[in-house]
């Protein structure tokens, strides 16, 4: 299509809009797309007075010869169709017919003003909203137009979501949609399509807006504007999130504790070897260093006695080192592996001396864990118990007895020597064996064990209850 304007040659292009030439050929000016012009498809131009018609392949636009404005119109406006066919024109005055590919346009453009708005535009509507959530299970909600409430609520943990759209009129059919969710974002393509859909949308507040862009590439105010809110899961609120930073941070702090405890243990451990090696092995290692320092002397006139007391200590750093590796192996922390222990520790006590000793064992037919320290205290109990029968009881006999219970035991020593010396509270008197008891009710305290000193007609009996 081509159109003479004045001393000016207006001409219509496949792809670069309109050209405007003068009569010698030369290029003056030419108007676009990005101009404003529907389309840069010009298919037929028509002139009057005061207008300039194009038809395009994407609509009608109508320029003012002065200002160069230009006005579009399509199917928003009750045009037959956006296309036009090329050099469908006949002009008669202010009157203007075009053809288009569905239909014949009559314009009047003595009627026209420089500017319109679309007026007519519909709002449009949620017609169905669905729902998959995190089990697949889905559901449709058709009954949205009817809805009082204007907010849209996403149930938690929704795997996503489809929102259906329309309108009650046709006028917004070819029209392409942009989508955003906050006022501040950019507008996001949505294309001819009505529909639009979320997947794993993070929980939170949004202000869902739908809008259009007009065939002369003019926004439309927001068609669809709602608040959307995404329900968040328990374990997604900002309370589930600080609570499990804090459950972290109590967990590497009591980690750290756990080491440091352990390590103290350790070093209490190492401390209690130390010592241990130190008090019991220390000393008859040194009384043996000293008699054989006599002996390398010439101290020969008590040469026998020396040795005997070489041989005794010698045999009991081996029988103290004993103790102190059964002590410490882990492979020991069982009930059965103390029992035996005492029971070796027992007989070779009295195994010189007049008294008998007799263990009975009750229910401990398996293994059952004891920790060490357990396991340890209630062995120096035993020492404890036996050294003062040896020391003050006078006895001929003594019974031990280990009685199983749930997770726990109880420990019965008893012997028919004359009895310790307590008062009523359970203190021994004056000149009792006083340190030993006190030592033995130290060490029930420390592993919190209950301890008890049943009176009996002959003989003394402890009794040591420990409770799973």
């Amino acid at each position: 299509g081509m159109a003479t304007i004045g001393n000016q040659i207006w001409a219509g292009t496949d792809g670069k809009g309109i050209i405007i030439l003068n009569e010698a050929g030369k290029i003056l000016d030419s108007i676009g797309h990005t101009k404003g012009l529907a389309s840069n498809i010009v298919f037929t131009l028509t002139a009057t007075d005061k207008y300039v018609l194009a038809g395009t392949q994407n609509g009608l636009s109508v320029i003012n010869k002065k200002t160069k404005e230009i006005v579009n119109y399509s199917t928003l406006d009750q045009l037959p169709a956006n296309e036009f066919n090329s050099a469908a024109a006949f002009q008669r005055g202010d009157t203007v017919y075009l053809g288009t590919i569905a239909g014949v346009v009559c314009f009047n453009t003595g009627q026209l003003k420089d500017t319109k708005r679309y007026t007519l535009l519909q709002p449009l509507y949620i017609t169905d909203l669905f729902i998959t959530d995190h089990n697949g299970q889905s559901r449709h909600d058709y009954t949205w137009p009817y809805h009082q409430n204007n907010t849209l609520n996403i149930p938690s943990r929704t795997e996503y979501f489809t929102i259906d759209f329309g309108s009650m009129g046709g006028q917004t059919q070819n029209l392409n949609y942009y989508y955003r969710l906050q006022e501040d974002n950019e507008w996001i393509l949505l294309g001819a399509s009505r529909k639009l859909t979320f997947v794993g949308m993070s929980p939170g507040e949004y202000q869902l807006q739908l809008a259009a862009r007009l065939p002369d590439g003019n926004w439309t105010q927001p068609l669809l504007n709602l608040p959307l809110i995404v329900a968040a899961a328990f374990y997604q609120t900002i309370w589930f999130k600080l609570l499990t930073g804090l459950l972290i941070i109590g967990l590497g702090w009591w980690i750290f504790r756990y080491r440091e405890r352990q390590k103290d243990k350790e070093r209490l451990l190492r401390l209690q070897i130390a010592g241990d090696l130190h008090d019991e092995i220390g000393s008859s290692l040194a009384g043996i260093s000293m008699q054989a320092d006599m002996l390398l002397s010439g101290h020969y006139e008590h040469l026998k006695e020396y040795l005997q007391s070489i041989a005794d200590n010698g045999r009991l750093a081996v029988q103290t080192m004993g103790d102190i590796v059964w002590s410490i192996d882990p492979r020991n922390d069982d009930n059965v592996s103390l029992f035996q222990r005492m029971e070796r520790y027992g007989h070779r006590v009295f195994g010189s001396s007049a008294i008998s000793i007799a263990f009975h064992n009750e229910g401990y037919n398996e293994k059952q864990y004891m920790p060490q320290k357990v396991r340890q205290n209630i062995m120096l109990i035993f020492k404890e118990a036996l050294t003062n029968v040896v020391k003050h009881a006078d006895a001929g006999q003594v019974d031990v007895t280990f009685i199983a219970l749930n997770k726990g035991f109880r420990l019965v020593i008893a012997d028919d020597g004359r009895g310790y010396a307590l008062d009523p509270s359970g203190q021994s008197r004056e000149g009792s064996s006083g340190h030993g008891l006190r030592n033995i009710k130290m060490r029930a305290a420390a592993i919190g064990a209950d301890l008890s000193f049943p009176t009996v007609e002959r003989g003394a009996i402890i009794v040591l209850v420990l409770k799973g």
